[in-house]
């Protein structure tokens, strides 16, 4: 159930006005209860307060999904940096002149702020290197190594780090170095983290080690290349077929 009980003017105000619903704007759809069914894009065409949100059919493979009146869904928008959601049902499907959708209006509604820490999965090929705990301070030179690792969950504040070698005990801070895309661009991102925590994993079948990685120390151009990865990769995830 969701926490916040709302009438339908108000969930239709909150809807319109906090989140400036247009026509255009991309929605998810998803079966309540049956994740492996997929989640659905579907474009709004209007909202008429108190009737119905109109939404263009939802469609798999390129194929309408066959729909019928009272059939559940659990929608959700993005907007800003708020995921707002909701349960509605099919009021209405016409085929004519397209294929679009009546839902019914939200009794009520789910807001979940997306935090700097929202993590998104990602499965990127990084190297990792020791650096100095202190500028004047040398690390030994087997720590001097770069070892190969795996981000496979990546925030802007942080990762998940998998290596199939133990990196050296001595290793407190590392320097890691990815290539990510960004707006179908490649770019090149160096990051220098702290390992907060290491445990033994079975990733994906592959045994090795799982760490948690928090970063510091960024510029200005570092941290606006890593939150645009992260942003364009939850909404990416957020909007997929």
């Amino acid at each position: 159930m969701l926490a916040q009980q709302n009438t339908h003017e108000t969930v239709a105000a909150e809807i319109s006005d906090h989140c400036a619903l247009q026509a255009g704007d991309t929605l998810q759809l998803q079966f309540p209860g049956e994740p492996e069914r997929g989640r659905y894009k579907v474009t709004v065409i209007g909202f008429v307060e108190n009737c119905s949100l109109m939404i263009t059919a939802p469609k798999k493979n390129g194929h309408i999904l066959l729909l019928r009146e009272g059939q559940q869904f659990v929608v959700r928008l993005l907007s800003g940096k708020q995921v707002i959601g909701f349960d509605s049902e099919v009021l209405k499907v016409y085929n004519n002149p397209f294929a679009y959708v009546h839902l019914k209006p939200p009794a009520q509604v789910q807001q979940c702020k997306v935090r700097n820490a929202y993590r998104v999965q990602v499965n990127n090929i990084a190297s990792v290197q020791g650096i100095n705990e202190k500028e004047e301070e040398s690390l030994p030179e087997s720590n001097k190594d770069t070892y190969a690792a795996k981000i496979i969950d990546i925030s802007t504040t942080g990762c998940q780090l998998q290596v199939l070698k133990l990196l050296p005990d001595e290793i407190k801070k590392i320097v890691l170095s990815t290539r990510v895309e960004i707006a179908e661009q490649i770019r090149f991102l160096k990051l220098e983290a702290e390992i907060c925590s290491r445990r033994e994993c079975d990733y994906n079948n592959i045994k090795g080690y799982l760490y948690g990685i928090r970063f510091f120390k960024m510029n200005d151009d570092t941290r606006l290349l890593l939150n645009c990865f992260v942003y364009e990769k939850l909404v990416h995830d957020f909007f997929k077929d």
